[in-house]
C-alpha cells in the first residue's frame, strides 16, 4: 500500500471538517489541505525529508471525493517548479545540490504542512486555539510523519510554533517506540532575534541511535539566500549514515 493512499485513509478516519474538533475550531478558511507532496521514490531515499510548512495561505486546492480534504499536489508541483519566492526558490536550490537536480529531488522528497487549515492569504495570523487543535488534538502532521517514516524533518516554521512542536514528540515517542527525544548539539549557528533559528532534535532507539532528527528552522522568506542554503544542506548531510549519533547529548 503506497504511503499517500495510507495518508489519504487516515484522513479520511479523521473526518476532517465534520469529526468534533474540527466544528469547535474556527479558522477564517476552514478548507483541511492534503498533504502537498510525496515523490514516487521517497520511501527508498536514504535522506528521506519531509519538509513542513506553517499553513497553507489562502484558500486553494479542490475537495476530494470523500470531501474531507482538499487535494493540492497538482497546484503544489506547478509551483515547486514555476514559483520564483525564497520558499520554493530556495528549495529546490537545496535539492538541486543534494540530488543534481531539482526533479531528482522532488521525486525523493515529502512536502506537508503544520496547520490544514488557514486564516489568511498572506502573512501567517494562525490563532493558538487552531493550533492546538490541529496538531496537539487532532494530532494530523504526527500521523503523517507515522505513516511516511521519514528519516530527516525539516520544519520551517519559525518560533510561532515552538510550544506545539515541543509537544508533538510525545506522540511520536509513542509511534515509534522511542527511547527518548534529545536535543543534537549546534552544528549551525542561530541568528539573531526573530530572524533565523535552527533548533536540532532526534529520536533515539534503546541503544541510543536516531530513528529520526528535526530541524526546527525559519521560514525561508527573507533569510540570506547563500546561507540558509548552504546552512540546510550542511545539516542534511551531517545525517549521512550514523555520524549524527556522534553529536548527541548523551
Amino acid at each position: 500500500m503506497s504511503s499517500i493512499y495510507e495518508v489519504r485513509r487516515m484522513y479520511r478516519k479523521l473526518k476532517f471538517r465534520t469529526n468534533k474538533v474540527c466544528k469547535e475550531c474556527q479558522p477564517k478558511h476552514k478548507n483541511p489541505l492534503s498533504i502537498w507532496h510525496v515523490g514516487s521514490k521517497f520511501a527508498k531515499d536514504k535522506h528521506k525529508i519531509l519538509f513542513v510548512g506553517k499553513t497553507g495561505r489562502g484558500p486553494w486546492g479542490k475537495r476530494n471525493k470523500s470531501g474531507y480534504v482538499c487535494e493540492t499536489r497538482n497546484e503544489v508541483n506547478e509551483r515547486f517548479f514555476k514559483c520564483t519566492n525564497a520558499y520554493w526558490g530556495y528549495t529546490r536550490k537545496i535539492l538541486s545540490i543534494i540530488y543534481g537536480t531539482p526533479e531528482n529531488g522532488w521525486d525523493r522528497i515529502a512536502f506537508s504542512n503544520i496547520i490544514k487549515c488557514t486564516d489568511t492569504k498572506t502573512e501567517d495570523k494562525t490563532k493558538k486555539s487552531v493550533k492546538n487543535n490541529c496538531i496537539l488534538k487532532l494530532c494530523v502532521i504526527q500521523k503523517e510523519i507515522k505513516i511516511l517514516k521519514p528519516k530527516n524533518v525539516i520544519f520551517f516554521t519559525g518560533k510561532k510554533y515552538d510550544e506545539q512542536i515541543d509537544n508533538l514528540f510525545d506522540k511520536l515517542k509513542v509511534f515509534f517506540k522511542a527511547q527518548k527525544v534529545v536535543t543534537l548539539k549546534k552544528i549551525l549557528p542561530s541568528g539573531k532575534g526573530n530572524s533565523l533559528k535552527y533548533d536540532q532534535k532526534a529520536l533515539l532507539d534503546k541503544r541510543g541511535k536516531w530513528i529520526m532528527r528535526f530541524l526546527i528552522t525559519s521560514h525561508p522568506e527573507r533569510q540570506k539566500k547563500d546561507r540558509f542554503i548552504r546552512n540546510l544542506v550542511r545539516w542534511i548531510r551531517n545525517g549521512d549514515d550514523n555520524r549524527a549519533n556522534k553529536r548527541i547529548k548523551k
